[in-house]
């Protein structure tokens, strides 16, 4: 799968044309808010369509929402005690990546907060594992 994490304080929102037809979309809420108005749209439903492409709004300590063939799903954050933000989205993104956001959208979002969770809430001398994910998870 093509998941673009849209960074547009480095682009201009023009740029998000070539985004179109990728399979996932990140932004977060300042950049929806940014390309839902370029794209004159008035919801999240009606942008993940117009761009022909799954969404997905980062929401920071608020949880994120994914949009996908014109379901929305929503999953708060876990409770975090941070110790570095740095990499935080990286770590929501990856495992967005590693999962099937397709068939298993609420589980993949599940997966993906817990992750970025676990991960501000470690030193980057250690980080957390996949062990520790799934038993988080109750898998």
């Amino acid at each position: 799968p093509v998941i673009i994490n849209s960074q547009l304080s480095s682009h201009s929102v023009e740029r998000f044309y070539d985004f179109v037809g990728c399979d996932l979309l990140v932004v977060n809420e300042d950049e929806y808010k940014k390309v839902k108005e370029f794209f004159n749209c008035k919801n999240k439903r009606q942008l993940s369509s117009k761009m022909k492409c799954g969404l997905c709004i980062t929401r920071g300590a608020k949880g994120s929402t994914i949009i996908i063939n014109d379901t929305v799903l929503d999953q708060e954050a876990f409770p975090a005690s941070v110790v570095d933000t740095c990499g935080a989205g990286d770590s929501f993104i990856s495992m967005l990546a590693c999962c099937d956001f397709v068939d298993y959208p609420q589980e993949t979002l599940q997966a993906a907060n817990m992750w970025a969770s676990m991960f501000v809430s470690t030193s980057k001398e250690t980080i957390p594992t996949i062990f520790e994910l799934k038993d988080k998870l109750g898998l």
